[in-house]
């Protein structure tokens, strides 16, 4: 069971908390409404699909600020509690800076881990809401584009393309069916194909058959054909998708598609590494920061741990992104860094639940 010290003590970290991602929320919407209001006005559409943009973007804008404002709530609270003599009254009660650390880490990775899982489970939707709202509904791009029940219905110039989408960047389909017309809209072509998967610039297609006009529609029949069809897989996408927004399941089907492709797996290995640094966000930037306010900390040296405890968490952040920036192009060594990392800020927290 919590004691009274801890319940207020989380109580004003999640006050605080509230307090800096609302900040930084606000900041990042004054910045969208910026950019995106005059091209919104010249569309003539009503107020409420701006809003409705600006309600989902900002949905994804808590994916981009949340590890960052959750470990400035805790140096806050720290800062607050210190400058009002509530930290040093704890001290001086008798309660050692371990103990009243370990609450707060324990504090920072439940808040890290829950906020992330959730997050990782909602932003992927918010994101192609978002995208979709101003897209299709703002600015009616794409008004031959559908899917119903998972099928894909695309017209374009000169063809219609019915298929079903087996992956999220439109480069795997299966039942296709493609018809090509002049400008008379009469047929010309009719292309059946089992699956397609899109391949250097290519379509290759599997269990083809291939009816033409000129001979009276006659089946063809192929195994297997390669073809630079009138499309490419990012017209096949209402919302193309970066790999980081992309679901769980989403994620499994483009893993699916490169192997069946033979394709480099680089971005999957790339993002599942970015989102375990995501899970683990609260470890690798809270720990040391908030260990440095402690060690330092003292009634005449407030400013100077927090101070310190700003700079390392700014450094770490650095190291945070730029992890995240290499795991591209340079994965084992981001894989390496990551690792190390982790098992310094876990051996450091045992230790320091230990030293009690």
């Amino acid at each position: 069971m919590f004691k009274v010290w801890v319940i207020y003590l989380y109580r004003e970290t999640l006050k605080n908390f509230l307090f800096i991602i609302l900040l930084f929320l606000s900041f990042l919407l004054v910045i969208e409404v910026f950019e995106k209001l005059s091209a919104f006005l010249v569309t003539n559409k009503p107020l409420f699909y701006f809003i409705k943009y600006l309600f989902w973007k900002t949905i994804v804008n808590i994916y981009y600020v949340y590890p960052y404002a959750l470990i400035l709530s805790f140096i806050l609270t720290l800062f607050l509690l210190g400058r009002s003599a509530e930290l040093l009254a704890l001290l001086t009660l008798g309660f050692k800076r371990e103990e009243i650390y370990r609450k707060i880490i324990l504090l920072l990775f439940l808040l890290s881990l829950f906020g992330e899982i959730v997050l990782n489970l909602l932003v992927p939707g918010a994101y192609f809401s978002a995208q979709k709202t101003w897209i299709a509904e703002i600015e009616e791009r794409r008004s031959l584009y559908l899917i119903f029940r998972d099928e894909l219905f695309f017209g374009g110039d000169g063809f219609f393309l019915v298929g079903r989408p087996l992956e999220p960047k439109g480069e795997y389909l299966s039942e296709m069916v493609v018809v090509f017309f002049n400008r008379d809209m009469q047929v010309e072509k009719v292309l059946w194909a089992g699956s397609g998967i899109h391949r250097e610039g290519r379509w290759v297609l599997k269990e083809v058959t291939l009816q033409r006009g000129e001979t009276n529609f006659r089946p063809e029949l192929y195994q297997q054909l390669e073809s630079e069809l009138p499309f490419s897989p990012q017209m096949l996408v209402l919302v193309e998708k970066p790999v980081r927004f992309l679901s769980i399941g989403e994620l499994y089907r483009r893993y699916e598609f490169l192997k069946l492709a033979e394709k480099p797996m680089q971005e999957i290995w790339s993002e599942l590494l970015n989102r375990a640094l995501n899970l683990s966000s609260g470890l690798l930037l809270g720990v040391f920061p908030l260990y440095l306010f402690f060690l330092i900390f003292s009634p005449r040296r407030l400013k100077i741990s927090l101070i310190t405890s700003l700079l390392s968490f700014l450094l770490l952040t650095g190291l945070f992104l730029f992890i995240q920036t290499i795991s591209v192009s340079k994965l084992f060594l981001a894989l390496l860094v990551t690792s190390l990392w982790l098992f310094t800020s876990i051996a450091f927290v045992f230790k320091r639940f230990r030293a009690l």
